[in-house]
Protein backbone atom coordinates (compact mmCIF):
# COMPACT_ATOMS: atom_id res chain seq x y z
CA UNK A 1 0.00 0.00 0.00
CA UNK A 2 2.66 2.32 0.78
CA UNK A 3 4.42 1.64 -2.19
CA UNK A 4 1.32 2.08 -4.49
CA UNK A 5 1.30 5.80 -2.73
CA UNK A 6 4.88 6.69 -3.72
CA UNK A 7 4.39 5.51 -7.27
CA UNK A 8 1.26 7.62 -7.21
CA UNK A 9 2.75 10.76 -5.83
CA UNK A 10 6.29 10.45 -7.94
CA UNK A 11 5.05 9.47 -11.17
CA UNK A 12 3.53 12.69 -11.97
CA UNK A 13 6.36 14.37 -11.13
CA UNK A 14 9.04 12.58 -12.97
CA UNK A 15 6.76 12.99 -15.91
CA UNK A 16 6.22 17.06 -14.98
CA UNK A 17 10.09 17.12 -14.44
CA UNK A 18 11.48 15.29 -17.75
CA UNK A 19 9.50 17.49 -20.51
CA UNK A 20 11.21 19.95 -22.01
CA UNK A 21 8.75 22.63 -23.86
CA UNK A 22 9.04 24.69 -26.59
CA UNK A 23 8.49 27.84 -27.61
CA UNK A 24 5.83 29.11 -27.11
CA UNK A 25 3.82 30.86 -23.75
CA UNK A 26 4.66 30.54 -20.38
CA UNK A 27 8.23 32.04 -20.29
CA UNK A 28 9.59 35.22 -19.58
CA UNK A 29 11.03 36.51 -22.71
CA UNK A 30 10.11 40.04 -25.01
CA UNK A 31 10.01 39.98 -28.22
CA UNK A 32 9.79 43.88 -29.42
CA UNK A 33 9.80 45.73 -32.93
CA UNK A 34 8.43 48.34 -35.37
CA UNK A 35 6.12 48.82 -38.25
CA UNK A 36 6.98 51.56 -41.03
CA UNK A 37 4.70 52.52 -43.40
CA UNK A 38 6.02 53.65 -47.17
CA UNK A 39 3.30 55.21 -48.74
CA UNK A 40 2.43 53.48 -52.32
CA UNK A 41 -0.03 54.26 -55.45
CA UNK A 42 -2.72 51.52 -54.50
CA UNK A 43 -2.29 49.96 -57.93
CA UNK A 44 1.15 49.49 -59.51
CA UNK A 45 2.90 50.52 -56.57
CA UNK A 46 5.48 52.51 -58.52
CA UNK A 47 5.01 55.58 -56.96
CA UNK A 48 6.53 55.92 -53.77
CA UNK A 49 5.06 59.36 -52.10
CA UNK A 50 7.63 59.60 -49.55
CA UNK A 51 6.79 62.65 -47.76
CA UNK A 52 3.81 60.44 -46.35
CA UNK A 53 5.77 57.33 -44.52
CA UNK A 54 5.60 57.07 -41.22
CA UNK A 55 4.94 54.42 -38.00
CA UNK A 56 2.44 52.75 -38.80
CA UNK A 57 -0.47 52.73 -36.54
CA UNK A 58 -2.92 49.72 -35.65
CA UNK A 59 -1.10 47.40 -37.83
CA UNK A 60 -1.46 43.59 -37.30
CA UNK A 61 1.53 42.06 -36.39
CA UNK A 62 1.76 37.87 -35.99
CA UNK A 63 3.75 35.48 -33.83
CA UNK A 64 4.83 31.89 -35.08
CA UNK A 65 5.87 29.12 -32.51
CA UNK A 66 8.81 27.06 -33.63
CA UNK A 67 7.70 25.74 -37.30
CA UNK A 68 3.83 26.04 -36.32
CA UNK A 69 1.89 25.92 -39.71
CA UNK A 70 -0.32 28.99 -38.61
CA UNK A 71 0.08 32.17 -36.78
CA UNK A 72 -0.08 31.27 -32.69
CA UNK A 73 -0.44 35.27 -31.82
CA UNK A 74 -1.21 38.40 -32.96
CA UNK A 75 -1.23 41.86 -32.10
CA UNK A 76 -1.24 45.71 -33.47
CA UNK A 77 0.96 48.33 -33.68
CA UNK A 78 0.81 51.38 -31.32
CA UNK A 79 0.90 55.15 -32.42
CA UNK A 80 4.05 54.57 -32.56
CA UNK A 81 4.32 51.34 -34.76
CA UNK A 82 5.94 49.62 -31.85
CA UNK A 83 4.79 46.03 -31.11
CA UNK A 84 5.96 43.50 -28.64
CA UNK A 85 4.88 39.58 -27.54
CA UNK A 86 5.57 39.02 -23.85
CA UNK A 87 5.57 36.08 -21.44
CA UNK A 88 7.91 33.91 -24.28
CA UNK A 89 9.77 31.02 -23.83
CA UNK A 90 13.41 30.51 -25.54
CA UNK A 91 13.17 28.82 -29.24
CA UNK A 92 12.71 29.63 -32.38
CA UNK A 93 10.02 32.17 -34.01
CA UNK A 94 8.46 34.05 -37.02
CA UNK A 95 7.28 37.20 -37.14
CA UNK A 96 5.49 38.88 -40.31
CA UNK A 97 3.62 41.91 -40.91
CA UNK A 98 1.10 41.94 -44.23
CA UNK A 99 2.58 44.70 -46.77
CA UNK A 100 0.72 45.89 -50.23
CA UNK A 101 1.55 44.40 -53.30
CA UNK A 102 -0.15 45.08 -57.09
CA UNK A 103 -2.68 42.24 -57.57
CA UNK A 104 -1.04 39.77 -59.82
CA UNK A 105 -1.24 36.17 -60.49
CA UNK A 106 1.07 35.48 -57.72
CA UNK A 107 -0.57 37.85 -55.11
CA UNK A 108 -4.34 37.93 -55.94
CA UNK A 109 -5.33 39.20 -53.03
CA UNK A 110 -2.71 42.17 -52.71
CA UNK A 111 -0.52 41.66 -49.96
CA UNK A 112 2.66 40.12 -49.25
CA UNK A 113 4.16 38.73 -46.01
CA UNK A 114 7.36 40.48 -44.88
CA UNK A 115 8.74 38.30 -42.20
CA UNK A 116 11.93 38.04 -39.97
CA UNK A 117 12.75 34.60 -38.06
CA UNK A 118 13.99 35.40 -34.45
CA UNK A 119 15.58 33.17 -32.25
CA UNK A 120 15.72 33.60 -28.26
CA UNK A 121 18.21 31.87 -26.27
CA UNK A 122 16.93 32.68 -23.03
CA UNK A 123 15.03 35.60 -21.00
CA UNK A 124 15.25 39.26 -21.52
CA UNK A 125 14.30 41.47 -24.49
CA UNK A 126 15.14 40.77 -28.13
CA UNK A 127 14.39 43.73 -30.55
CA UNK A 128 12.72 42.24 -33.98
CA UNK A 129 14.11 45.21 -35.71
CA UNK A 130 12.27 47.57 -38.34
CA UNK A 131 9.36 45.86 -40.92
CA UNK A 132 9.03 48.15 -43.66
CA UNK A 133 5.60 47.50 -45.61
CA UNK A 134 4.18 49.32 -48.18
CA UNK A 135 0.60 50.87 -48.14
Amino acid sequence: MKKNILILFFAPLAVLCSCKKGPGEGGETTIQGKVWAEEWDDLTYTQHYDSLDRWAMDEEVYLIYGDDASYSERNRTGPDGFFEFRYLREGDYTIYVYSGAPQTSSTPGGKVAVSKQVSIPGDGTFDAGTFKIKK
